[in-house]
């Protein structure tokens, strides 16, 4: 311990005084680096149950973003979701710029949808375009809408008003 003392040019000094600045110096030095090796709060969670509190919001707070995007887009007068016992239920009037072959903006309906947490537990959805003579309706389960399958796999019908 002696020869790392030497080494130390504050520490070594014959004033006293310099000495015990030195100490403090090397004290603040030490309590730096050590600070830099302690982990700070503001890292990433290690536990995949955090990060999966953490990435899940409410349904409400989703359903609510999610009517925002699809409003801001220009293609709707209307967008309603609710997410009721694990099924997702959208209902969009498309506005007179979007309005004409519904199949130009399903996959923005899609992709809407696609983003939701899986922590919500939607296991089917159901979009519904309120056209000016008839419903379409398109149903397909939650699980296609991450490799992009709705078409294969879903099943859409017309609703007569």
């Amino acid at each position: 311990m002696s020869e790392i003392m030497k080494k130390l040019p504050l520490i070594s000094s014959p004033k006293k005084v310099v000495r015990i600045v030195g100490y403090v110096v090397y004290g603040f030095l030490a309590l730096i680096v050590l600070g830099a090796l302690a982990p700070s709060d503001d890292m990433p969670k290690v536990a995949a149950a955090t990060e999966k509190d953490e990435d899940c919001i409410g349904d409400t707070e989703f359903c609510i973003q999610t009517e925002d995007v699809l409003m801001q887009t220009g293609y709707f007068k209307s967008a309603n979701l609710l997410i009721v016992s694990g099924e997702a239920r959208l209902e969009v009037e498309p506005s007179t710029a979007a309005y004409g072959d519904p199949e130009n903006f399903k996959p923005l309906l899609y992709s809407a949808i696609e983003r939701a947490p899986s922590c919500l537990g939607i296991e089917v959805v159901k979009l519904t375009v309120k056209l000016t003579d008839y419903d379409m309706e398109i149903r397909y389960p939650f699980s296609a809408a991450s490799n992009h399958t709705e078409d294969s796999v879903g099943s859409s019908r017309i609703v007569q008003r």
